[in-house]
């Protein structure tokens, strides 16, 4: 349970997260997010908006997020901006997919010829 803080811009902050760390922080985020939520606002009220159960509520990521707005607000946005992310960094990987996969149909029609 972290958060990454590369810069005072939570969308920079975010796009200079590592692949391998991208895949897991925005979950890690979330829980941040909804723990806030049911602690400051109450089990029913996170319960009515189908939010995630408290997770790490001594941890001190999880405690500078509910501390003021001005870091709630950060986390939210640095959030986004790695869902985000996300969707940029798979739309890079599919490109590389489907080119991979281009490929092995070239390579597949010239060895059926040879053959």
């Amino acid at each position: 349970m972290n958060i990454f803080y590369f810069y005072k811009s939570p969308t920079l902050s975010a796009q200079a997260q590592p692949d391998k760390m991208l895949v897991k922080m925005p979950l890690e985020t979330a829980q941040m997010l909804c723990t806030a939520h049911r602690i400051l606002d109450g089990d029913e009220y996170a319960d009515q908006e189908g939010l995630y159960k408290e997770a790490y509520i001594n941890h001190l990521c999880t405690i500078w997020a509910r501390e003021s707005s001005a870091n709630y607000w950060w986390l939210y946005s640095h959030f986004i901006a790695l869902a985000q992310s996300i969707h940029i960094g798979m739309v890079r990987y599919m490109r590389v997919l489907i080119n991979f996969g281009s490929h092995c149909l070239l390579c597949l029609r010239i060895f059926t010829r040879v053959q």
